[in-house]
Protein backbone atom coordinates (compact mmCIF):
# COMPACT_ATOMS: atom_id res chain seq x y z
CA UNK A 1 0.00 0.00 0.00
CA UNK A 2 1.40 3.22 -1.13
CA UNK A 3 1.76 5.80 1.48
CA UNK A 4 -0.05 9.45 1.26
CA UNK A 5 1.46 12.60 0.08
CA UNK A 6 1.83 15.27 2.18
CA UNK A 7 0.10 18.32 1.72
CA UNK A 8 0.74 22.46 2.50
CA UNK A 9 -2.37 24.57 2.41
CA UNK A 10 -2.48 28.26 2.33
CA UNK A 11 -5.63 30.16 3.35
CA UNK A 12 -6.86 33.99 3.20
CA UNK A 13 -4.94 34.41 6.76
CA UNK A 14 -1.44 34.09 5.33
CA UNK A 15 -2.32 34.87 1.25
CA UNK A 16 -4.49 38.02 1.96
CA UNK A 17 -1.06 39.60 3.32
CA UNK A 18 0.91 39.94 -0.14
CA UNK A 19 4.41 40.90 1.04
CA UNK A 20 4.15 37.82 3.49
CA UNK A 21 2.75 35.54 0.30
CA UNK A 22 4.66 37.09 -2.61
CA UNK A 23 8.13 35.31 -0.42
CA UNK A 24 6.39 31.66 -0.18
CA UNK A 25 7.52 29.92 -3.36
CA UNK A 26 7.23 26.58 -4.89
CA UNK A 27 8.98 24.36 -7.53
CA UNK A 28 8.57 21.73 -9.40
CA UNK A 29 11.14 19.72 -11.16
CA UNK A 30 11.09 17.41 -14.10
CA UNK A 31 14.19 15.14 -12.94
CA UNK A 32 16.32 16.28 -16.43
CA UNK A 33 17.24 19.88 -14.86
CA UNK A 34 14.34 21.87 -16.27
CA UNK A 35 11.92 22.89 -14.15
CA UNK A 36 8.64 25.19 -13.11
CA UNK A 37 8.70 27.67 -10.20
CA UNK A 38 6.73 30.94 -9.02
CA UNK A 39 5.10 32.26 -5.61
CA UNK A 40 1.67 31.25 -3.85
CA UNK A 41 0.41 35.01 -5.38
CA UNK A 42 1.11 34.11 -9.00
CA UNK A 43 3.67 37.05 -9.23
CA UNK A 44 7.22 36.33 -10.21
CA UNK A 45 9.80 38.01 -8.16
CA UNK A 46 13.04 36.55 -9.47
CA UNK A 47 14.11 35.87 -13.55
CA UNK A 48 14.50 32.16 -12.61
CA UNK A 49 10.57 31.45 -12.38
CA UNK A 50 8.67 30.32 -15.10
CA UNK A 51 6.57 27.93 -16.17
CA UNK A 52 8.56 26.04 -18.50
CA UNK A 53 12.78 26.11 -17.44
CA UNK A 54 13.47 23.92 -19.99
CA UNK A 55 16.72 21.82 -19.79
CA UNK A 56 18.25 21.69 -23.35
CA UNK A 57 21.52 19.69 -22.35
CA UNK A 58 20.10 17.84 -19.28
CA UNK A 59 20.87 19.42 -16.81
CA UNK A 60 22.28 22.32 -17.68
CA UNK A 61 21.84 24.81 -20.45
CA UNK A 62 18.06 25.97 -18.99
CA UNK A 63 15.82 28.74 -20.97
CA UNK A 64 13.15 30.27 -20.03
CA UNK A 65 10.50 30.00 -22.41
CA UNK A 66 6.61 30.12 -20.90
CA UNK A 67 7.04 32.42 -18.61
CA UNK A 68 3.48 32.29 -16.68
CA UNK A 69 -0.25 31.91 -17.22
CA UNK A 70 -2.51 35.13 -16.52
CA UNK A 71 -6.19 34.49 -16.45
CA UNK A 72 -9.66 36.41 -16.50
CA UNK A 73 -13.21 35.78 -16.11
CA UNK A 74 -15.98 37.47 -18.11
CA UNK A 75 -19.27 37.17 -16.34
CA UNK A 76 -22.10 38.75 -18.30
CA UNK A 77 -20.36 42.36 -18.93
CA UNK A 78 -17.70 42.51 -16.38
CA UNK A 79 -14.61 41.46 -16.32
CA UNK A 80 -12.35 40.64 -14.03
CA UNK A 81 -8.62 40.02 -13.72
CA UNK A 82 -7.28 37.21 -12.03
CA UNK A 83 -3.44 37.07 -12.92
CA UNK A 84 -0.61 39.75 -11.16
CA UNK A 85 2.36 40.82 -12.64
CA UNK A 86 4.99 43.48 -10.83
CA UNK A 87 6.34 46.93 -12.16
CA UNK A 88 8.36 49.35 -11.37
CA UNK A 89 5.18 51.71 -10.30
CA UNK A 90 3.56 48.24 -8.95
CA UNK A 91 1.48 45.44 -9.38
CA UNK A 92 -0.61 45.46 -11.89
CA UNK A 93 -3.60 44.09 -12.33
CA UNK A 94 -4.69 42.73 -8.68
CA UNK A 95 -6.11 39.58 -9.48
CA UNK A 96 -4.35 38.16 -6.54
CA UNK A 97 -7.37 39.57 -4.61
CA UNK A 98 -9.01 36.79 -5.84
CA UNK A 99 -7.55 34.05 -4.53
CA UNK A 100 -9.19 31.68 -2.07
CA UNK A 101 -6.63 29.55 -1.22
CA UNK A 102 -3.46 27.58 -2.57
CA UNK A 103 -2.13 23.77 -1.62
CA UNK A 104 0.69 22.40 -2.55
CA UNK A 105 -0.15 18.64 -2.83
CA UNK A 106 2.15 17.38 -3.84
CA UNK A 107 2.00 20.32 -6.92
CA UNK A 108 0.80 23.63 -6.90
CA UNK A 109 -3.13 24.31 -7.07
CA UNK A 110 -4.07 28.24 -6.81
CA UNK A 111 -8.23 28.52 -6.12
CA UNK A 112 -10.23 31.50 -7.21
CA UNK A 113 -13.26 32.81 -6.49
CA UNK A 114 -15.03 35.13 -8.07
CA UNK A 115 -18.89 36.35 -7.68
CA UNK A 116 -19.40 32.50 -7.20
CA UNK A 117 -17.65 31.36 -10.33
CA UNK A 118 -15.02 29.22 -8.96
CA UNK A 119 -11.47 28.10 -11.07
CA UNK A 120 -8.78 25.75 -10.51
CA UNK A 121 -5.64 25.68 -11.62
CA UNK A 122 -3.14 22.96 -10.96
CA UNK A 123 0.66 22.86 -12.22
CA UNK A 124 2.34 19.58 -13.01
CA UNK A 125 5.40 18.32 -15.44
CA UNK A 126 5.82 14.97 -16.90
CA UNK A 127 8.71 13.11 -15.80
CA UNK A 128 11.88 13.36 -18.32
CA UNK A 129 9.98 15.84 -20.20
CA UNK A 130 10.63 19.47 -21.27
CA UNK A 131 7.12 20.26 -20.65
CA UNK A 132 4.80 22.01 -18.29
CA UNK A 133 0.69 20.92 -17.97
CA UNK A 134 -1.76 23.64 -16.20
CA UNK A 135 -5.28 21.93 -15.95
CA UNK A 136 -8.14 23.57 -14.85
CA UNK A 137 -11.76 22.99 -13.28
CA UNK A 138 -14.63 25.66 -13.44
CA UNK A 139 -17.77 26.02 -11.89
CA UNK A 140 -20.34 28.50 -13.18
CA UNK A 141 -23.00 28.81 -10.64
CA UNK A 142 -25.23 31.73 -12.43
CA UNK A 143 -28.06 31.56 -15.07
CA UNK A 144 -25.80 33.85 -17.77
CA UNK A 145 -22.63 32.30 -19.14
CA UNK A 146 -19.13 32.83 -18.18
CA UNK A 147 -15.88 32.86 -20.18
CA UNK A 148 -12.31 31.75 -18.92
CA UNK A 149 -9.65 33.53 -21.30
CA UNK A 150 -5.66 32.82 -20.01
CA UNK A 151 -3.49 34.69 -21.32
CA UNK A 152 0.45 33.19 -22.03
CA UNK A 153 3.39 35.34 -21.22
CA UNK A 154 6.54 33.37 -23.12
CA UNK A 155 10.49 34.35 -23.61
CA UNK A 156 13.53 33.12 -25.07
CA UNK A 157 16.04 33.79 -22.90
CA UNK A 158 18.70 32.11 -20.84
CA UNK A 159 17.53 31.58 -17.13
CA UNK A 160 20.92 33.82 -15.52
CA UNK A 161 19.48 36.96 -18.50
CA UNK A 162 16.79 39.52 -19.09
CA UNK A 163 15.11 40.21 -22.10
CA UNK A 164 15.18 44.04 -23.60
CA UNK A 165 12.83 43.69 -26.55
CA UNK A 166 15.17 46.73 -28.26
CA UNK A 167 17.83 44.80 -28.11
CA UNK A 168 16.90 41.74 -29.66
CA UNK A 169 18.80 40.62 -32.97
CA UNK A 170 15.24 38.71 -33.73
CA UNK A 171 11.72 38.87 -33.48
CA UNK A 172 8.75 36.14 -32.53
CA UNK A 173 7.57 34.02 -35.31
CA UNK A 174 3.97 32.46 -34.63
CA UNK A 175 2.64 29.51 -36.75
CA UNK A 176 -0.88 29.47 -34.74
CA UNK A 177 -3.17 26.78 -35.61
CA UNK A 178 -6.87 26.44 -34.19
CA UNK A 179 -5.89 25.44 -30.76
CA UNK A 180 -2.88 27.00 -30.51
CA UNK A 181 0.41 28.22 -31.34
CA UNK A 182 4.38 27.54 -32.12
CA UNK A 183 6.29 30.08 -31.57
CA UNK A 184 9.78 30.25 -32.47
CA UNK A 185 12.37 33.41 -32.68
CA UNK A 186 13.37 34.37 -35.63
CA UNK A 187 17.02 33.43 -35.20
CA UNK A 188 16.81 29.35 -34.63
CA UNK A 189 17.35 29.58 -30.58
CA UNK A 190 14.24 27.13 -29.28
CA UNK A 191 10.63 26.19 -29.77
CA UNK A 192 7.72 26.25 -28.00
CA UNK A 193 4.43 24.76 -28.54
CA UNK A 194 1.43 26.05 -26.75
CA UNK A 195 -2.08 24.29 -26.97
CA UNK A 196 -5.72 23.88 -24.99
CA UNK A 197 -8.02 20.89 -24.98
CA UNK A 198 -10.44 20.84 -27.19
CA UNK A 199 -13.50 23.14 -26.25
CA UNK A 200 -11.35 26.24 -26.23
CA UNK A 201 -9.81 28.02 -29.04
CA UNK A 202 -6.50 30.28 -29.62
CA UNK A 203 -6.86 34.20 -30.70
CA UNK A 204 -3.49 35.42 -31.97
CA UNK A 205 -2.53 39.07 -30.98
CA UNK A 206 1.38 39.10 -30.89
CA UNK A 207 2.46 42.38 -28.45
CA UNK A 208 5.02 42.36 -25.62
CA UNK A 209 4.14 43.46 -22.05
CA UNK A 210 7.65 45.64 -20.87
CA UNK A 211 9.58 45.83 -17.95
CA UNK A 212 8.16 43.11 -15.69
CA UNK A 213 10.46 43.84 -12.40
CA UNK A 214 11.64 41.12 -10.24
CA UNK A 215 11.72 42.16 -6.55
CA UNK A 216 14.46 39.61 -5.50
CA UNK A 217 16.66 40.21 -8.42
CA UNK A 218 16.26 43.91 -7.63
CA UNK A 219 17.14 42.91 -3.76
CA UNK A 220 20.49 41.24 -4.85
CA UNK A 221 21.67 44.04 -7.25
CA UNK A 222 20.95 42.00 -10.48
CA UNK A 223 19.35 42.48 -13.72
CA UNK A 224 15.60 42.79 -13.07
CA UNK A 225 13.55 43.80 -16.04
CA UNK A 226 12.29 41.75 -18.57
CA UNK A 227 10.10 42.11 -21.22
CA UNK A 228 7.73 38.84 -22.08
CA UNK A 229 5.61 38.22 -25.29
CA UNK A 230 2.07 37.49 -25.25
CA UNK A 231 1.34 35.42 -28.11
CA UNK A 232 -2.97 35.81 -27.67
CA UNK A 233 -5.40 34.18 -25.77
CA UNK A 234 -6.85 30.85 -25.48
CA UNK A 235 -10.98 31.19 -24.65
CA UNK A 236 -13.23 28.78 -23.20
CA UNK A 237 -16.84 29.31 -22.79
CA UNK A 238 -18.84 27.83 -20.04
CA UNK A 239 -22.55 27.64 -19.82
CA UNK A 240 -25.21 28.47 -16.89
CA UNK A 241 -24.56 25.85 -14.14
CA UNK A 242 -21.89 24.14 -15.87
CA UNK A 243 -18.38 22.26 -14.70
CA UNK A 244 -16.01 22.33 -17.19
CA UNK A 245 -12.44 20.70 -17.01
CA UNK A 246 -9.27 22.29 -19.88
CA UNK A 247 -5.59 22.38 -19.81
CA UNK A 248 -3.18 24.66 -21.51
CA UNK A 249 0.31 22.36 -22.51
CA UNK A 250 3.61 24.16 -23.36
CA UNK A 251 5.99 21.77 -24.86
CA UNK A 252 9.72 22.81 -26.14
CA UNK A 253 12.68 21.87 -27.90
CA UNK A 254 15.93 22.88 -29.21
CA UNK A 255 14.24 23.19 -32.56
CA UNK A 256 10.77 22.38 -34.46
CA UNK A 257 10.96 18.82 -34.72
CA UNK A 258 12.09 17.89 -31.41
CA UNK A 259 9.03 20.12 -29.64
CA UNK A 260 6.51 18.64 -32.66
CA UNK A 261 7.58 15.25 -31.54
CA UNK A 262 7.08 16.33 -27.70
CA UNK A 263 3.56 17.67 -28.22
CA UNK A 264 2.48 14.59 -30.20
CA UNK A 265 3.59 12.11 -27.27
CA UNK A 266 1.34 14.57 -24.44
CA UNK A 267 -1.47 16.77 -26.27
CA UNK A 268 -4.05 13.51 -26.77
CA UNK A 269 -6.50 14.86 -24.94
CA UNK A 270 -8.08 15.11 -21.13
CA UNK A 271 -7.96 11.12 -20.18
CA UNK A 272 -4.32 11.15 -21.47
CA UNK A 273 -3.49 14.28 -19.42
CA UNK A 274 -5.35 12.81 -16.11
CA UNK A 275 -2.94 9.44 -16.86
CA UNK A 276 0.19 11.60 -16.58
CA UNK A 277 -0.63 13.47 -13.62
CA UNK A 278 -1.81 10.20 -12.24
CA UNK A 279 1.73 8.79 -13.05
CA UNK A 280 3.05 11.60 -11.56
CA UNK A 281 1.67 11.43 -8.37
CA UNK A 282 2.19 7.49 -8.04
CA UNK A 283 6.16 8.01 -8.93
CA UNK A 284 5.70 10.41 -5.82
CA UNK A 285 4.12 7.74 -3.56
CA UNK A 286 6.44 5.12 -4.39
CA UNK A 287 9.53 6.96 -3.33
CA UNK A 288 7.42 7.90 0.20
CA UNK A 289 6.83 3.55 0.07
CA UNK A 290 10.04 2.72 -0.80
CA UNK A 291 11.23 4.83 2.20
CA UNK A 292 9.35 3.31 4.49
CA UNK A 293 9.85 -0.03 3.18
CA UNK A 294 13.46 0.32 4.07
CA UNK A 295 12.99 2.09 7.55
CA UNK A 296 9.92 -0.24 8.40
CA UNK A 297 10.24 1.50 12.44
CA UNK A 298 10.55 5.00 10.97
CA UNK A 299 7.40 7.16 11.55
CA UNK A 300 7.40 9.01 8.26
CA UNK A 301 5.94 12.42 8.99
CA UNK A 302 4.47 15.10 6.62
CA UNK A 303 8.18 16.79 7.28
CA UNK A 304 9.90 14.21 6.26
CA UNK A 305 8.28 13.23 3.36
CA UNK A 306 8.34 16.44 2.18
CA UNK A 307 12.49 16.14 2.52
CA UNK A 308 12.33 13.16 0.23
CA UNK A 309 10.37 14.46 -2.14
CA UNK A 310 12.30 17.52 -2.47
CA UNK A 311 15.67 15.36 -2.40
CA UNK A 312 14.58 13.72 -5.26
CA UNK A 313 14.67 16.76 -7.39
CA UNK A 314 17.88 16.76 -7.01
CA UNK A 315 18.64 13.39 -9.06
CA UNK A 316 18.45 13.75 -12.54
CA UNK A 317 19.45 12.71 -15.29
CA UNK A 318 22.64 13.80 -17.74
CA UNK A 319 22.92 13.73 -21.18
CA UNK A 320 26.71 13.57 -21.08
CA UNK A 321 27.08 10.43 -19.30
CA UNK A 322 23.61 9.04 -19.80
CA UNK A 323 23.68 7.96 -15.81
CA UNK A 324 22.38 9.86 -12.93
CA UNK A 325 23.68 12.73 -11.04
CA UNK A 326 23.17 14.86 -8.73
CA UNK A 327 22.64 18.49 -8.81
CA UNK A 328 23.60 21.28 -6.82
CA UNK A 329 20.50 23.66 -6.29
CA UNK A 330 17.52 25.59 -7.80
CA UNK A 331 16.63 28.13 -9.21
CA UNK A 332 20.82 28.20 -9.79
CA UNK A 333 23.84 25.78 -9.04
Amino acid sequence: MKMDLPRIHLEQNVLSDLDEAIRREWLVTNGIGGYASSTVSGINTRKYHGLLVAAFNPPVDRWVLFTKLDEEIRIGNETHMLGSNEFKYGINPEGYRFLHDFSLNPFPIYRYVVHGVRLQKTIFMPHGKNATIVTYEVFNPHEEKASIRISPLVNSRHFHNVTDKDNLAWNFIQKPFEQGTIIQPSVPLSTLIISSSNGGFFVEEGRWIEEISFRVDASRGESCLDDCFRPGLFEFPVAPKERKKFYVLAAAGKNEKEAQNLFSFIHKGLEAIDVLYGQETERRKGLLTKFQERYVDLEIKDWLKWLILATDSFLVNRESTKKKTVIAGYHWF
